[in-house]
């Protein structure tokens, strides 16, 4: 009933979602072969590759790279921090450290330009005062995630297929409180092959009037239109579809957020970056 569909329907997606995520566990936390990884690598695919490098280039500013659990989102997201800029620091925002087996097969699979160990921090020990504080000093790529499960961080009211529920508000807040833009990524996945797609930055900008808790609802509405879309297509692939009713069970009486202009949460909405212009760039 909640994703509106037959019984029959969600009970095949549920073991669907089962399946794919003991694959991605499997792939993440288990030592892979050099030949499996280089197979698996190939399979991940960027549209907006160049966008991605010239927006690093073109715009100093710190960001925050706001992800999904969705797809091969562990493998996707290490892809994209590849192509991050030398000069730029990395950050990954985890609620725990990672494996050696993880870190071992990222190396494998994408090289010495993989992030590592020392680029994560975990949330429990980090002060957000003195991240927000880190990223308005500039240079630096925060890469965190956005649909968190009830009981891992503080929560806003968005809509999420047609009902009122609750996504962590947590990308939001940091990017209001550090006036860096939110840049969200997702990866799609279809026959095998995974896509990762980067959306328009959103700027943590008020509107006239707007408080600062209402820009921080207006911008997560923004995100939670891009997991709507993809949970609409292919809901085995989000990791947390079995989670869904206490997503909705969790959401509070209150306003609910419009999108952000430029919402990515429309497939027209979805790239290009549009970093500036170099000067005597040819397009």
């Amino acid at each position: 009933m909640l994703l509106r569909e037959p019984e029959r329907r969600v009970r095949r997606i549920l073991n669907k979602n089962r399946r794919f995520i003991a694959w991605l566990e499997k792939r993440r936390n288990r030592p892979q072969s050099a030949a499996c990884l280089a197979r698996h690598a190939a399979g991940i695919s960027i549209p907006r590759a160049e966008q991605f490098r010239e927006l690093g280039e073109t715009d100093v500013r710190s960001r925050i790279i706001v992800c999904f659990h969705y797809g091969d989102f562990v493998y996707g997201m290490n892809r994209l921090m590849c192509l991050e800029a030398p000069q730029r620091q990395r950050l990954l925002l985890c609620q725990r450290r990672s494996s050696a087996a993880y870190f071992h097969n990222m190396r494998r699979a994408f090289g010495e330009r993989t992030a590592g160990p020392e680029d994560e921090i975990l949330v429990h020990e980090t002060s957000p005062t003195q991240l927000a504080a880190r990223l308005r000093r500039g240079g630096t790529s925060l890469l965190t995630f956005c649909d968190l499960p009830l009981g891992m961080g503080a929560r806003v009211g968005v809509r999420l297929l047609l009902r009122r529920a609750s996504l962590s508000r947590g990308a939001a807040t940091l990017a209001v409180a550090a006036s860096v833009p939110l840049l969200p990524v997702i990866c799609s996945r279809s026959q095998g092959f995974t896509r990762v797609l980067i959306g328009r930055q959103l700027e943590p900008v008020p509107r006239l009037g707007e408080s600062r808790s209402q820009l921080i609802v207006r911008l997560s509405q923004s995100l939670a239109l891009i997991l709507e879309q993809r949970v609409q297509e292919a809901p085995e692939y989000w990791r947390y579809i079995s989670l869904l009713p206490h997503y909705f069970a969790s959401a509070k009486a209150g306003d609910v957020g419009e999108p952000a202009v430029g919402s990515p949460g429309n497939a027209a909405n979805w790239l290009p970056l549009q970093p500036r212009q170099r000067q005597g760039a040819q397009r």
